[in-house]
C-alpha cells in the first residue's frame, strides 16, 4: 500500500490553507507530520481522508481500509468500553458477536493494557484512557491505513511511550501506512520512520528523522533555541531552551 499526494491544495474563503503539497507515504512506515499551530497539519489529514474540498490528487495504490483517530472523540454516554471498541467492527457485525470478534477485541485491549476497563462507561474515562480506547477501536478493524491527529495529547509520559510503541509495532508488523500528527519533537524523532515538516500550508522538508530534524531549520520554524543530543539509548532528544527574539538572528 502506497499513498501518493500530488499538488494538493486546499482553500477556504479564498485563503490558501494548503499549497501544492507533494509527498508519498509508504507501507510499513510510521510517518509523522510536525509544524507550528496553524501550519495546515490537520487540514492535510482531512484532505487525505476526503473530508476537505481540494485540488490536486490523492492516490491509494490499491484497495484500502482506513482507521481515522481525530483530535476529539465523543460517544454516547451509555457505551461501555467493550461496546465502543466493538463499533470498530461495525461493517462485519451480525446479530451475534462471534468468537473471532471477541478474541480480536480482547487481544487489542490486552495489548494496550485496558482490559480492566471493558465494563466501564466510555464517557466516565479520563482523556488519556479514552485515547487508548479509541486506538483500540481503530486497530481492531485491522486497517491498511491508520491516520491519527495528535493522539497522545492527553496521555502521561508512560502512556505516550506505550501508545507510540504499540502503533509503530503494528505498522511495522502488518506493513500498513501510518500517518500521525504530534507536537513533541523528541517523540517524533524516536518513533517516526519518516518525518514531514509543514509551514504555512507547505511541505518544507521530508525524509528520515536525521534528514528532517536539522537544528537550524527547527529553530527557524518554531522560533525557539533548541538543544539536540543523543540519549544513552541512542535516540535523539530535542530540548527547548528559550524563545528566539525577533530580529536576533
Amino acid at each position: 500500500m502506497t499513498i501518493l499526494v500530488e499538488n494538493l491544495t486546499v482553500q477556504k474563503k479564498a485563503k490558501p490553507i494548503l499549497k501544492d503539497v507533494n509527498c508519498r507515504f509508504e507501507d510499513g512506515h510510521l510517518s509523522t507530520i510536525i509544524g507550528v499551530n496553524g501550519s495546515g497539519k490537520s487540514v492535510f489529514l482531512k484532505a487525505l481522508l476526503g473530508f476537505e474540498k481540494k485540488d490536486g490528487q490523492v492516490t491509494f495504490e490499491k484497495d484500502h481500509k482506513i482507521s481515522y483517530i481525530p483530535q476529539k472523540v465523543t460517544a454516547d454516554q451509555y457505551f461501555t468500553v467493550f461496546e465502543f471498541i466493538l463499533l470498530g467492527l461495525y461493517g462485519d457485525l451480525d446479530f451475534r458477536v462471534n468468537d473471532d470478534q471477541l478474541q480480536a477485541i480482547e487481544s487489542v485491549m490486552d495489548e494496550l493494557g485496558i482490559g480492566d476497563l471493558a465494563d466501564q462507561q466510555f464517557a466516565d474515562l479520563s482523556g488519556g484512557q479514552q485515547q487508548l480506547v479509541v486506538l483500540a477501536q481503530a486497530l481492531v478493524r485491522q486497517p491498511t491505513v491508520i491516520i491519527a491527529d495528535e493522539p497522545t495529547s492527553a496521555l502521561d509520559i508512560k502512556k505516550q511511550l506505550q501508545y507510540l510503541q504499540t502503533l509503530q509495532r503494528y505498522v511495522h508488523r502488518h506493513q500498513i501506512v501510518g500517518i500521525i500528527v504530534i507536537h513533541d519533537l523528541t517523540l517524533a524523532a524516536r518513533f517516526s520512520d519518516s518525518l514531514y515538516l509543514m509551514q504555512g500550508g507547505q511541505l518544507i522538508s521530508a525524509g528520515d528523522p536525521d534528514q528532517a530534524l536539522q537544528q537550524e531549520r527547527l529553530e527557524d520554524l518554531y522560533g525557539v533555541e533548541l538543544e539536540m543530543k543523543e540519549t544513552v539509548d541512542q535516540h535523539l532528544a530535542i530540548i527547548p531552551l528559550r524563545p528566539i527574539e525577533e530580529g536576533s538572528r
